[in-house]
């Protein structure tokens, strides 16, 4: 019986190794280098969400252009912000969180400008499509 209590504790042990490992361990997607699955204008990427039509962009990689209106920050982290409409609680449109690489970038640029921009679709929140692990996109 204790025998066979040791084999089962073993076989548990190498099991939640292989667990451990697989989740904390897996390779990490470089957002900057990996190929956009979309490119679109960020006028067009706004109103197909709006319309419940722009669900296919969720969870993949967009390369996005146009005229960003302004940027937030919030501690070390910068977001380049698209606003298209004045909702009721603020501005509605895209917000874009760029990688913490390009923070010096960011702070030289002149709000409203053109950018082009790749990254992390993470849905919409019937206010704003949120992207994520922005870069810039020569």
């Amino acid at each position: 019986m204790m025998k066979r209590l040791l084999i089962l504790f073993a076989i548990l042990l190498i099991i939640s190794s292989f667990i451990w490992l697989y989740v904390f361990h897996k390779p990490k997607a470089d957002y900057k280098t990996v190929a956009a699955d979309y490119t679109i204008y960020a006028e067009q990427l706004y109103k197909e969400y709006s319309s419940k039509a722009g669900q296919q962009y969720t969870g993949k990689i967009l390369a996005v252009s146009g005229t960003a209106t302004g940027i937030e920050s919030n501690d070390s982290i910068f977001t380049v912000v698209f606003v298209f409409n004045e909702g009721m609680f603020g501005d509605e449109g895209i917000r874009c969180v760029f990688l913490p690489e390009y923070n010096n970038e960011l702070k030289k640029i002149n709000f409203p400008a053109h950018v082009n921009l790749k990254g992390f679709c993470a849905g919409y929140n019937e206010t704003d499509i949120i992207i994520e692990h922005c870069s810039f996109v020569e």
